[in-house]
């Protein structure tokens, strides 16, 4: 072997060495500077006390609403309704205008089957 080969081989090697060092060098600026931006947006996330909204809406894979957590039209009550894979309201619960608690309970096809505001109307009539 020929002092030219064994130059151009080490040559060669060194190359190869210095490709892997920096390779090895963006994988830990990668990895070091991704475990900082998770914890931020974590930390951001777990610390909140209190989020802000008129509408919370939990919607499916293919756009439709599942869960509706809000306020009623006038601004006045909290209202939680959850909706099946048709759309169609399963169980309202909320307030009346008086203030008063109220469920709802539909079937599949969306027609109210129980409202507690009815039951207790009827339990005050003797």
């Amino acid at each position: 072997m020929s002092d030219n080969d064994r130059l151009y081989k080490l040559e060669k090697q060194v190359r190869g060495l210095k490709r892997l060092l920096y390779s090895m060098i963006a994988i830990v600026v990668l990895v070091v500077t991704s475990g900082f931006y998770e914890d931020v947006v974590t930390a951001d996330i777990i610390k909140a006390r209190v989020i802000e909204a008129k509408d919370f809406q939990i919607i499916g894979e293919d756009g439709k609403e599942f869960v509706r957590i809000g306020i009623s039209e006038d601004a006045r009550d909290g209202n939680i309704t959850t909706y099946n894979k048709e759309g169609q309201k399963l169980i309202h619960l909320g307030t009346k205008k008086k203030g008063r608690g109220v469920i709802k309970i539909y079937n599949k096809n969306g027609t109210q089957i129980f409202d507690s505001e009815r039951v207790a109307l009827r339990s005050l009539i003797p």
